[in-house]
């Protein structure tokens, strides 16, 4: 969850820019489908980049101390490569399910919108929408969310 200050900062490394923190997202996927690391070759296909371009990022992740990959390897999180990579994946998250839950976007545009979106959102507004959704949830569990219907029009 996120960080509970009341700054406008995002919670996560902010050394990161928008495309590294897709490579973070990324690798994070594919290492908890693959045994703890992932592919060059993987990481391209996912992202839809060449792999020359998946090894300048790798380096650049590397140098920053949140992936450990060797030539021809698999990558691996660091740890602080872990936490980055869940937090930038539950940021995406909040906002793929507000977008499908609360906007009932279809799944491709609520997944082309989070991925634009999570990467400028501030923690605070965040925490407030996860803060929302949980509200929404609650009151849905309860059967007093009739009132989402309105939202379609």
């Amino acid at each position: 969850m996120c960080s509970k200050n009341i700054n406008n900062k995002k919670t996560y490394p902010n050394d990161l820019t928008p495309s590294m923190e897709d490579y973070m997202e990324c690798i994070g996927v594919l290492v908890e489908k693959a045994d703890k690391q992932a592919r060059v070759t993987d990481i391209a296909t996912h992202l839809g980049v060449s792999r020359p371009s998946v090894c300048a990022a790798l380096n650049n992740l590397s140098d920053k101390g949140y992936i450990l990959h060797e030539h021809y390897g698999g990558v691996k999180l660091t740890k602080s490569g872990e936490i980055a990579s869940i937090q930038i994946r539950k940021r995406h998250e909040i906002l793929y399910t507000f977008l499908v839950d609360i906007l009932h976007l279809d799944n491709k545009t609520a997944e082309k919108e989070a991925c634009l979106m999570e990467h400028s959102i501030s923690s605070l507004t965040l925490r407030r929408l996860n803060n929302f959704l949980e509200i929404i949830e609650d009151a849905y569990d309860n059967g007093k969310a009739d009132w989402l219907r309105a939202v379609d029009r």
